[in-house]
This record gives structure tokens, C-alpha cells and sequence, in this order.
């Protein structure tokens, strides 16, 4: 009969030897990913900031700072009578000089009266209101970087025209031909649209 025995050290090395190429085979055949992955998972982990944002969260939230710090600014301006009007420079990315000027239009309605806080508010809704206009004509054209002095301009393409009095009828209730009559007024500015919104809005 013949008698059981274990493996030899000659077996044990052929054995050990197969499991090695065996395993440096199949790493070699998943293009080392798995190393790959956890290196990976490590790098983003160290670039990210110590309080989970993103940093595109950081960039919004840079620029929101930014833009009430300018608000604050040219509150201040407007609310002391002695200030002549030196408005900070502004970033244009931030705050257009255009929308500065819808400001300032905006103010003629409201007198000199008024507290830095106050100021402050008006202030901040009329970007609201700025914005909230530019986003009409940016969907109504598909402009990504909409000149705020020509944004009436994009109104010369008939179907653009249509669809941003179509807007303007959703989204404001302003009728189609009051729309058309302004434009046709040669009105190119956003400033001077936001003003107009304004008015058929208060009626």
C-alpha cells in the first residue's frame, strides 16, 4: 500500500514559487488599479479643506463675501451726504459697472434719507432683481458671458426675441407688445431693462 506523506522542500518550493508568479500574473493583468484606487482616495483626501467644502463651495462663497463687503461699501457711500459719491472700485466680475449705474437710478426714487442698514437692503434687492433679470436673458440667448451694457442687442435675432418676451410674460406678467415697444426704443442696457421691469411691475 502506498503510505501518505507530506510535501518535500523541494515541493514546497515549486509550490511557493507557482503562488508568487501566480499573483504577480493577475496584479500585472489589472494594470496595478488596486494600488492605484487607495493612492488615489489618498491624494483628494489631503487637497481637501479641513472643513469638508469643496472648492468650488469656496469660490461661491468667496464671491458672495466679496459682494456683500462691495454692497456694504457703496451703502456707506450713499447714506453719508458728505461722501460726494466716491464709490469703491468696483470688481467687475462682482458688481458691473452697469448694474452700479441701476443702482444709483434706483436711488433718485428713494431721496437721501436714508441709514447705511437701509441703503443696505435696497441694495440687495435690487441685485437680486438685476440678476434675477440677467439669468431671463441669458436663457432666453444662451449667453454664457452676457454684456450687461448690449444685453438688448441679442434682442435683433427674432427667435431670441421671441422666447425672451415669452420669458418676460412668465416670469414678470409684462405683456409681449410693451416689451417690444421698449425695445424698439433702442433700450440695450441691462440696467435700463431692470428699470423698465421695475416700472410695469409697481403699476
Amino acid at each position: 500500500m502506498p503510505t501518505d506523506r507530506f510535501l518535500g522542500p523541494l515541493e514546497w518550493i515549486a509550490l511557493l514559487i507557482f503562488v508568487g508568479i501566480l499573483a504577480f500574473v493577475l496584479l500585472k493583468a489589472s494594470g496595478g488599479k488596486m494600488y492605484e484606487r487607495s493612492e488615489s482616495v489618498e491624494m483628494t483626501d489631503n487637497y481637501l479643506p479641513e472643513d469638508g467644502r469643496s472648492p468650488g463651495a469656496i469660490t461661491i462663497q468667496g464671491q458672495k463675501n466679496e459682494l456683500d463687503h462691495l454692497l456694504e461699501q457703496i451703502a456707506a457711500v450713499m447714506s453719508d451726504p458728505n461722501s460726494g459719491k466716491d464709490f469703491p472700485i468696483l470688481d467687475e466680475e462682482v458688481i458691473p459697472r452697469d448694474e452700479l449705474n441701476y443702482f444709483l437710478k434706483t436711488a433718485e426714487k428713494r431721496g437721501n434719507n436714508l441709514d447705511k442698514s437701509d441703503w443696505l437692503y435696497l441694495l440687495q434687492q435690487a441685485h437680486q432683481k438685476y440678476s434675477e433679470l440677467r439669468e431671463v436673458f441669458e436663457e432666453a440667448g444662451l449667453e454664457v458671458d452676457l454684456d450687461e451694457r448690449q444685453a438688448g442687442a441679442m434682442l435683433s435675432h427674432p427667435q431670441i426675441a421671441e422666447q425672451f418676451y415669452d420669458l418676460l410674460q412668465e416670469k414678470y406678467g409684462i405683456p409681449k407688445a410693451e416689451a417690444k415697444h421698449f425695445a424698439e426704443l433702442g433700450r440695450e442696457a441691462l440696467s435700463e431693462w431692470t428699470l423698465f421691469v421695475d416700472q410695469l411691475r409697481a403699476r
